[in-house]
Formats: structure tokens, C-alpha cells, sequence
């Protein structure tokens, strides 16, 4: 029984190794029609693609903002003179509602006579406060400056650098100094002539100068004696005028000067109390004419702020819409009443637009604020709009069967015509861009049981290498292991799957070696089907409803060779089944051998 098992084992190995042969020789001989993608090293766009609408980036609620009182009647509100038709585009400017002004101008007219009295009365209590600070000015300037100059005359005095003490002396010292070197210069003169004189006395008794000399050296020598002493006295009387400077005349200038400035300060004090006391009686006359004046010139402004509020301008150029209330009915009419801060019209601008959209969770890691969009409208799909990411959401705004979108703005930031709030647009987020990298069309992956592959067109045939991937967009995916540049990849490789997925299930221990069939090859009508059917699904963008996330997940599992759950259960279960089956056969026929 073992001997059976263990021959019919190897022939089964055999019989596989035999069919892998065939089938891939086979692929590479009949050479079926298959769609292919030269593999070349390209720049690869990282784009995510989702569906929003278009809204105005300025919208203006415009409301009423006169408030008015009826002394009369009592009532409250203001009555529409004129509003401009709704759904009117107007500019910048434009006239959009006019209101009832009758009582504001009544009021404006008595508030202003009554500002006038006291704006007179204003004026002259602003004549006495100015005329009185004049004096108090001129007074305290005077106090003021023969104080600085007092201050100024003793600071002159003792200033260390360049005072008038500090001069006095320096000019004594140099004095000194210059008797000093006249004394060096009169010693000097001296030995010189007592020198010349020995030597004209030396001569003369050897008889070589003569009397007239000998004398004419003496006076000299006496000359230069007379000339030293006198250096002597004049340093003598600069010594005695430089001490008497520091001991006695500086004092007594300091004194003088200290009692000058003592009586500038004095004077200067009294002057600013007597200013003091008379400023403020004219000031207090001063406030209450000004507190008068400012309470009925707030008043008059806040009625001419209402007239003003009686007409109303569009901010922008916009489209009017009239506002409604609960009920979608229009709250606003030419004659009807409206009251303060009540909504009257909004005013989208149309030249400014933005799209709103949802980015999926899964992809919110990559956009971020200030990256370029693509905006293709759906009303208008040959003008593309380029736009600018403004903002993404941090929370979540909507979760539809477990999937969290998060809320994106993208700017328009150029001024455009023709767009309407509410159009449809699709966005394609650029979020960045791989440099020179290669890459397959989706539809060229097949994913199954956690192993990704794609089929290669060699020179022995249709080759299935096993790849790496990396990043994608909707259309193509990054292979960062398996191929290189100048491979030619199968387009359409569901149909070789299928093929080698249903020439393996014919293979089984009861069918035997006869049951295996050659590859058959792949039509010409089916394949660029399917390959246009599966690029339609890679273009599919998701909604703000949740059904093309739904739609678009189906086309990535197609395109790369995934299978739905539901068939994977139940291929599964078949599988069970058959081998269930099978094991129940060969259980039968062991025992029918033993037999």
C-alpha cells in the first residue's frame, strides 16, 4: 500500500513538472495575442484624484444694520425703498438695497444745531486754557533757562576736560613748564660759555687769542649766569600763582557759582505752582465744554453711520441671492419692514472660486497645504483650472461604512468665468513626482495570496517574474525589483492567470497524464476588452457619497489581480470540497486493493 502512495506521488511531481514545462514552452511557441508595455525608465507623478464641488472663496451675507426707533408709533424697523432683482450679477459698488431715511435725516438736523452752541462754547474755553499756557510757558522758560545757564557757568567752571578752571591752570603749569626749560636751556648756555671761556683763558697765555678775546668770553659767561636766574625767578612766581589759583580763587568762584543756581532753582519752583494753580481753573472750564461737545458729536456720528447704513453696496462682484427662512421662503420685499442685523441677501463672488472635496484617510499623509491641483470641471472637461491646496481638515468630516474622509479647499487663484457654485470638478492632487524610476500600468500587477508578479515577454517566451512595487498613482505603479529597462510587460495578464489556474485544477491523481491539455491561446476580442475595461476602472474617481471608493477599490483589486472575498470563500470552500472528495476515492480504492 505505501509502495502505491509513494509511486503514485512521483508521478503526480512528474507529471506537474512536466505541465509547467508545456505550459510556459508553450506560451512562448504559440506566442498568443497579448497587449504589451515597454518597460523604460521614466519620471513617475504621484497624483491622487478625488471629486468635490466648486463654492465661491468671498461669500457676503449682507444685513441690515440700521437701528432706528419711531417715537411716534413706537415701532422698531425700517422699510425697503428698493432691492435689486434676485439672481442679478453685479460689480463692485453696485446699488443693492435702499432703505427708508426720513426719521434718521430728522434727527441728524436738531442734534446739529444743538452741537453747534456747544462747540461755541468749546472755543472759548480752548482761548483761555491756550492763553494761559502761553504765559505759564513763557514764565517757566525764563525760570528755566537762567537756571541752565547758572547750572551751565558752574559746570564751565569745574569740568575736568575743558573748564575754565581746568584752563586757568593748564595755562599756569604751562608756564611752569616753559620756565623750566628755559632754565635747562640757561644751564646749558652756561657750562657752554664756561667751557669756552677756560679754553680762551688757555690760549690767551700761550698767546694765541688775544685780550679783546679773553673779555668777550667772560661777558658771555656772565651773560648766560643772568639769563639762568632770571629762568629761575619767572618759575618761582608761576609756582606761587598756580597755588594761590587752587587754594583761594577757586573756592570762591565755586561759591558764587553754587549761589546762582540755588536761586535759578527757587525761582523756577515758584513759577511752576503759580502756572499750576491758574491752568487748572481754565482746565475745568475747558472738560466740561469738551465732555459736551464729544456726547453730541458721538450722537450725530451714530445717526450719519445710519444714514449711511440706509444704502447699501455690493462689497464685490457677486451674484444676489435673496435670503429665505426656514421654509425656503424669501424674507425680503420692496416696501416690507426689516429690522437690525436681520439677513437681507447673500453675495457669492463668482471671480474667486474654490473646490471642496473629501481626501480618504489613507492618502491624507500626503497632502498638505500649498501643493498644485489640477481642477477639471465636469460642465466644462477641455478647460482645465489649475489650482492651489489651501487647507485640510484634522478631523474627520464624514465616516461612510467605516471610511474617514477628511474635508480639503483648493484655491482657484486666478479669477475665472463661467463657473457656477454646486459644479462638479475633479481634482488631481500633485503630490509629488518620482525622477526617472520604473513602472508598470496597474493592470500589469497580479496580486494573489500575498505574492506580486507580472508576465515578461523574453526570448523563451511569456516569463512570470516575481517584482517589488512602490509607490503609484491611478494608472501606473513603481517596480523597485523584477524588471528593467527594455522589458516588454503583458498588459493582460488575468488571462494567463486564468489560463494556468484552470489547466492546474484538471490536474488530480484520478484524471491521470491523458487529462492535460495545452495552453489554448488567449482570443484577440477578449483581452483588449478587459484591458480597456480595466483602464476605465482605474480612472474611476471616489465621491462624496462612497460609492466610487467602493467602485474605485474593485478596479485596483482587478487591475492587480486581486480577487473579491466572496469568490475567494467560495473557491475556497470548492477546493475543500474536491479534496474531501478525492481523499473519500482514495480511501476506497486502498481498501479495494487490500481486498
Amino acid at each position: 500500500m505505501k509502495l502505491i502512495l509513494v509511486i503514485s506521488a512521483v508521478c503526480l511531481i512528474g507529471v506537474l513538472g512536466v505541465f509547467s514545462n508545456s505550459f510556459w514552452g508553450g506560451l512562448g511557441s504559440t506566442k498568443p495575442q497579448l497587449v504589451y508595455y515597454d518597460v523604460t525608465s521614466a519620471d513617475l507623478p504621484i497624483v491622487i484624484t478625488e471629486r468635490g464641488y466648486l463654492e465661491s472663496q468671498e461669500q457676503t451675507s449682507i444685513r441690515c444694520r440700521v437701528e432706528t426707533y419711531d417715537r411716534r408709533s413706537g415701532l422698531t424697523g425700517t422699510t425697503i425703498l428698493s432691492i435689486v432683482p434676485n439672481g442679478s450679477v453685479v460689480k463692485q459698488g453696485d446699488l443693492l438695497i435702499e432703505l427708508d431715511s426720513v426719521q434718521i435725516r430728522d434727527l441728524l438736523e436738531s442734534e446739529s444745531l444743538e452741537l453747534q452752541s456747544d462747540r461755541s462754547t468749546l472755543t472759548q474755553a480752548q482761548a483761555r486754557k491756550e492763553n494761559r499756557e502761553t504765559q505759564n510757558l513763557t514764565a517757566i522758560a525764563e525760570a528755566e533757562l537762567a537756571l541752565k545757564l547758572a547750572e551751565l557757568n558752574r559746570k564751565m567752571y569745574v569740568d575736568e576736560q575743558s573748564g575754565s578752571f581746568k584752563l586757568s591752570l593748564s595755562e599756569i603749569e604751562r608756564q611752569i613748564d616753559e620756565s623750566r626749560n628755559s632754565i635747562l636751556e640757561a644751564q646749558a648756555a652756561l657750562k657752554l660759555q664756561e667751557t669756552e671761556r677756560d679754553g680762551i683763558e688757555q690760549l690767551f697765555r700761550l698767546g694765541y687769542k688775544g685780550k679783546s678775546d679773553l673779555e668777550q668770553s667772560r661777558y658771555a659767561f656772565m651773560k648766560s649766569e643772568a639769563a639762568l636766574a632770571a629762568a629761575v625767578n619767572r618759575l618761582a612766581n608761576h609756582d606761587a600763582t598756580k597755588q594761590q589759583l587752587e587754594t583761594y580763587q577757586k573756592q570762591m568762584e565755586l561759591m558764587k557759582l553754587d549761589g546762582e543756581v540755588a536761586t535759578a532753582e527757587r525761582n523756577l519752583q515758584q513759577v511752576r505752582v503759580t502756572n499750576a494753580s491758574e491752568l487748572a481753573q481754565v482746565e475745568a472750564q475747558l472738560f466740561e465744554a469738551k465732555e459736551r461737545v464729544q456726547r453730541q458729536e458721538a450722537r450725530i456720528a451714530q445717526y450719519q453711520r445710519q444714514l449711511e447704513y440706509c444704502t447699501i453696496r455690493a462689497p464685490h462682484a457677486g451674484m444676489v441671492v435673496y435670503a429665505q427662512d426656514e421654509q425656503g421662503n424669501t424674507t425680503v420685499a420692496v416696501g416690507q419692514s426689516v429690522r437690525s442685523r436681520q439677513e437681507l441677501l447673500t453675495l457669492p463672488d463668482l471671480s474667486r472660486m474654490r473646490v471642496r472635496t473629501q481626501i480618504h484617510e489613507a492618502v491624507l499623509d500626503q497632502v498638505r497645504r500649498g501643493l498644485p491641483v489640477t481642477l477639471r470641471i465636469d460642465a466644462f472637461p477641455n478647460e482645465p483650472y489649475q489650482g492651489i491646496v489651501e487647507r485640510v481638515a484634522v478631523v474627520p468630516s464624514s465616516n461612510s461604512n467605516g471610511v474617514k474622509t477628511y474635508e480639503c479647499v483648493i484655491n482657484i487663484p486666478v479669477e475665472v468665468e463661467k463657473l457656477k457654485p454646486g459644479m462638479t470638478a475633479v481634482s488631481e492632487i500633485h503630490v509629488d513626482r518620482l525622477k526617472d524610476v520604473l513602472s508598470l500600468p496597474v493592470q500589469a500587477i497580479v496580486q494573489i495570496d500575498g505574492e506580486t508578479w507580472c508576465y515578461v515577454d523574453n526570448e523563451n517566451g511569456i516569463e512570470r517574474r516575481d517584482v517589488e512595487l512602490g509607490r503609484n498613482n491611478d494608472k501606473f505603479v513603481q517596480v523597485t525589483k523584477g524588471i528593467q529597462d527594455g522589458d516588454r510587460a503583458v498588459l493582460n495578464p488575468l488571462a494567463i492567470a486564468s489560463l494556468e489556474n484552470r489547466e492546474q485544477k484538471s490536474i488530480s491523481p484520478e484524471a491521470g497524464v491523458d487529462a492535460i491539455q495545452p495552453v489554448t491561446a488567449i482570443s484577440d476580442k477578449e483581452e483588449p476588452e478587459r484591458g480597456e475595461s480595466d483602464s476605465r476602472q482605474g480612472r474611476q474617481v471616489r465621491g462624496d457619497d462612497g460609492e466610487s471608493d467602493q467602485r474605485q477599490q474593485r478596479a485596483r483589486q482587478a487591475s492587480v489581480g486581486q480577487r473579491d472575498p466572496g469568490e475567494s470563500d467560495r473557491g475556497e470552500n470548492g477546493q475543500r470540497q474536491g479534496r474531501e472528495s478525492r481523499r473519500r476515492e482514495r480511501t476506497s480504492d486502498s481498501s479495494n486493493s487490500g481486498t
